[in-house]
């Protein structure tokens, strides 16, 4: 059995020969040791249109002196051959179709990767979306840019932080990372800073590779790593993730990872006691529930219970359905996760936790 793992080495565009694109190697997702990993299969032949379309944005990233992210690869090849289509199953769409974008964004640029065997941080291409940081203590220096960031900065700085070398220098001791930008958005408008001393992140929905090297520098430099998830079938996926990788990008390198990130919710079995209001689980969501989960929840015996209530109830909760009960609420049940996890935290006003914390009981 052989792992396939691509190498992270910053000069590696000094160092790869361009050649097109006809071969790659073939492989499947398996979990091994706790984690998902790419097992070679052999070799896959790269025709036609992705044949074209792979040589060209590994032609363009090579020549690049510039560092961006893949969206800048992509319509640099938009602007040289913008009246090109691309066939895909059937259709023949053009370059600006949404299908053709994210073709480009997962089988392309792992053509590119595998062909390679770096990743596409080697060669200085972030992957999106590349999410938010927002904290009230410290500054990041970013050494590519070499500029130094406050962590209160308006707007919320974005994730092309996640680059080697990048450094925090802050008192905080934690990493609350957010599944969606809604979320913590509404907790750093209001005083969550006073009740909570974190580090407050997110990715956008995505667990990108540069969230998950953000995270894992994080903990390096001692920081607790800490988790926060609509308790549905994408948001428990995420939870089980962390230390997983994901079975797209099942290559990359140990090292981009966290070793351990703890959930603070939401999850299903809380909602559930709560009696929170839950939604209905789609089709796709119920897919995702007997295929991906059935087999992490394997690994991941702690999420056993809220994988089986979802499964059972067929329904689903958003964490801002919290702030239903209070528009503190979603603060207060961050507090409380954390007191549950004897971790410290400042400051909580006594007159808003009594009145969320009656609803909630009653």
């Amino acid at each position: 059995m052989e792992i396939i793992e691509v190498t992270h080495k910053p000069e590696a565009k000094n160092e790869v020969k361009f050649s097109n694109i006809t071969e790659v190697p073939s492989w499947k997702p398996q979990l091994i040791n706790g984690r998902w990993r790419a097992v070679k299969t052999g070799t896959k032949k790269v025709k036609g249109d992705k044949a074209w379309f792979a040589t060209e944005a590994l032609k363009i990233i090579l020549n690049n002196t510039q560092v961006g992210d893949q969206r800048d690869i992509f319509y640099s090849i938009r602007g040289t051959a913008g009246d090109r289509t691309i066939t895909i199953g059937k259709e023949k769409l053009p370059l600006k179709d949404v299908k053709v974008y994210n073709l480009f964004t997962t089988e392309i640029m792992e053509y590119v990767q595998l062909v390679t065997n770096h990743t596409m941080q080697s060669f200085g291409v972030r992957p999106g979306p590349r999410g938010y940081v927002y904290g009230q203590d410290g500054t990041i220096y970013s050494p590519r840019k070499k500029v130094r960031y406050n962590l209160d900065a308006s707007p919320i700085l974005y994730f092309d932080l996640a680059e080697d070398d990048s450094k925090i220098s802050t008192n905080l001791r934690k990493v609350i990372h957010f599944e969606k930008s809604a979320g913590l958005e509404r907790l750093t408008s209001g005083n969550i800073s006073i009740m909570i001393e974190a580090l407050f992140s997110t990715s956008q929905g995505q667990l990108s590779e540069a969230a998950n090297k953000f995270l894992a520098q994080r903990e390096k430099e001692g920081l607790t790593i800490y988790s926060v998830h609509d308790a549905d079938p994408y948001g428990l996926q995420m939870m089980m993730l962390y230390g997983l990788s994901s079975k797209n990008n099942a290559y990359m390198p140990s090292s981009y990872y966290p070793k351990k990130v703890m959930a603070l919710g939401l999850f299903p079995s809380v909602a559930h006691e709560i009696g929170l209001p839950p939604e209905s689980i789609s089709e796709r969501g119920m897919v995702l529930l007997n295929t991906n989960l059935a087999t992490m929840v394997k690994e991941k015996k702690e999420f056993q219970r809220d994988y089986e209530i979802m499964k059972k109830q067929k329904e689903q909760w958003e964490f801002q359905a919290f702030s239903g009960l209070h528009e503190m609420a979603t603060q207060i049940y961050l507090v409380e996760a954390l007191r549950a996890r004897n971790q410290e935290i400042k400051y909580v006003p006594n007159n808003v936790k009594d009145i969320v914390l009656e609803r909630v009981n009653n």
